[in-house]
């Protein structure tokens, strides 16, 4: 099994729903809020990870997770992990962290306060690969 990981795109991080959406799902229309922003193109796929479990997603795609080197910025994107394919053409990537969406089996994952909050089916429009 695959999941899919969704950083938002840089476009959505200067707009205001994107502010209301570091509260999570503590927000009363986070589920909504990441459905709409994810609907609209403002996620970006970074990566497909070999796994079915969300928790080891995240822990993979943590730079913490990935051995340091001396000789330059590292990331998991630049030195992936066995099982994680970075995609797109930065690979100097960001740790995970909350907002960002895990799919699995065609159901979105948004990464929350603390776990993972299922948001509802990965819209038709999204144009990455379904589970």
């Amino acid at each position: 099994m695959t999941i899919q990981l969704y950083h938002p795109n840089r476009d959505v991080l200067n707009r205001d729903d994107a502010l209301d959406a570091t509260d999570g799902m503590r927000n009363p229309e986070g589920a909504e809020l990441f459905r709409r922003l994810m609907e609209a193109g403002g996620y970006e796929l970074v990566a497909e990870i070999d796994t079915d479990d969300l928790d080891r997603a995240y822990l993979v795609t943590q730079n913490d997770f990935v051995k340091r080197v001396a000789d330059g910025p590292v990331s998991w994107g630049t030195s992936p992990p066995e099982g994680v394919r970075p995609l797109g053409e930065d690979r100097l990537r960001r740790s995970s962290m909350m907002g960002d969406i895990l799919v699995r089996d065609g159901i979105m994952h948004v990464v929350d306060t603390a776990g993972f909050a299922e948001i509802g089916p990965i819209p038709e429009t999204t144009s990455a690969p379904k589970a």
